[in-house]
């Protein structure tokens, strides 16, 4: 029977890993940085295995096997993470994109608002006879050069 220690520390062992997957999945540069180190790796493993080891990986046909199937796999998670980074920047895209829609209504309502003040201004100002007095640049600057 199993040490209840040791289950512990593999317990530990797998919620780390766990933990540590969500984290590279989730920050965009983790996530894109681990898709660098793949794409070397894999590189590397192709011209190794094609160049470098191709007369011990020849004579082993198991080993050969072995070999490209982990090389093929990395290709396959390589391909799995570009597409879950298309989708995350695709979703990030989005919500960023309703961010900006609800701060230009914001704005909107605010310059409609703004706008009806400076008409019952006028208003009320042409009513009374009076010229409108100009309302004063917030930048700043007069106007007139």
């Amino acid at each position: 029977m199993a040490d209840p220690e040791k289950r512990s520390k593999a317990g530990e062992s797998v919620v780390l890993g766990l933990a540590t997957s969500f984290v590279i999945l989730r920050v965009r540069r983790y996530r894109r940085n681990l898709l660098f180190i793949l794409t070397l790796l894999v590189l590397l493993m192709s011209f190794g295995g094609a160049v470098l080891f191709i007369e011990p990986l020849m004579a082993r046909p198991v080993i050969f096997t072995v070999y490209w199937a982990v090389c093929f796999g990395l290709v396959f998670l390589i391909l799995m993470l570009a597409i879950y980074d298309l989708m995350r920047v695709r979703v990030e895209g989005q919500k960023s994109m309703r961010e900006m829609e609800t701060k230009l209504e914001g704005i909107k309502a605010e310059a409609l608002e703004a706008a009806a003040r400076v008409k019952r201004e006028q208003e009320k100002a042409a009513r009374n006879g009076n010229e409108p007095q100009p309302r004063p640049n917030p930048s700043g600057e007069s106007g007139r050069e």
